[in-house]
């Protein structure tokens, strides 16, 4: 079983990655996985799956195999769903963490 992570963040707080080093270390072990697999909606995969635990179906049809890495449940990634599911009313560190996102996998 995967642990669960929570994180206590309050209102007004800024996405710092440094702050989150194990959250650093799972999105480059997931551009590691993700880097042979196909491109198209890549990202967009991880963070909707991660971030929602839902998929576009368009998204599951053009890119079946990051979709069916993605919900397997083969791609564990604890830190950022927890941090996601911490942070999902805080608007400003949202939108910093899932920039972060994109930018680095």
């Amino acid at each position: 079983m995967v642990p669960f992570f929570k994180y206590a963040i309050e209102e007004n707080t800024h996405f710092v990655a440094v702050d989150y080093p194990d959250v650093i270390e799972e999105a480059a072990a997931v551009k590691e996985r993700l880097s042979s697999l196909p491109q198209m909606n890549r990202t967009d995969i991880f963070i909707s799956f991660f971030k929602n635990h839902s998929l576009s179906t368009k998204w599951i049809s053009d890119n079946p195999m990051v979709t069916d890495l993605v919900s397997s449940g083969s791609l564990k990634a604890p830190h950022i769903e927890g941090l996601f599911e911490s942070c999902l009313k805080i608007s400003p560190f949202l939108s910093e963490f899932e920039y972060y996102l994109r930018k680095h996998i």
